[in-house]
């Protein structure tokens, strides 16, 4: 007639659903801090800059830093790494 499942291997909540990674599992929540994180801050402000002024969303201006503070990140790792193999060949 239909074939019996084992236990614990359905698709449904009752069996466990898919499993999620913990990598998975941690950029599930960081999506949900980072959109609750942009609903709380969507006012606007004035930003100046020396000689500059501009008026933009603070989670613009927020993810702008953080997106600069990971190119300076990255860069100065590369420019570390690439010191580092020069002084050992």
């Amino acid at each position: 007639m239909y074939e019996q499942q084992p236990v614990g291997t359905g698709t449904g909540i009752e069996g466990g659903g898919f499993p999620l990674s913990r990598n998975q599992t941690i950029a599930a929540v960081l999506a949900v801090v980072v959109a609750t994180f942009i609903a709380q801050n969507s006012h606007s402000t004035k930003l100046r800059f020396l000689f500059f002024s501009w008026t933009m969303p603070v989670w613009i201006a927020f993810t702008l830093t953080v997106l600069v503070g990971i190119a300076i990140g990255y860069l100065g790792r590369n420019m570390y790494v690439s010191r580092k193999t020069k002084s050992t060949s």
